[in-house]
């Protein structure tokens, strides 16, 4: 499946836009499109699906909830304990230290 996955992807954001144009009313594509997602969703995308045509008629419409959300931030948690302060984290540590 991947190899068929070829949308504009905010990475830093986990963001999916996919514009579909007509193709994807055929119900073999709207299947296609439903595995793909559900793909993306199991793997921390959120999938943003645009109609063409209306991109057409109002891009702005459409761009302003797409820049919204590509603006909020990002919230994980932490990989692990702050550094304390003053810890160099470029230095290799000793054994000593760990």
């Amino acid at each position: 499946m991947q190899r068929a996955i070829r949308p504009e992807v905010a990475l830093a954001r986990r963001l999916v836009i996919e514009v579909d144009g007509q193709v994807h009313a055929v119900p073999v594509v709207v299947a296609h499109d439903r595995r793909k997602d559900r793909f993306l969703a199991d793997n921390g995308y959120h999938v943003v699906r645009i109609d063409a045509a209306e991109i057409l008629q109002d891009t702005d419409a459409v761009a302003s909830p797409i820049a919204s959300f590509a603006g909020l931030p990002l919230h994980q948690p932490a990989a692990g304990p702050l550094p304390r302060a003053g810890k160099d984290l470029s230095a290799p540590m000793r054994a000593d230290q760990e």
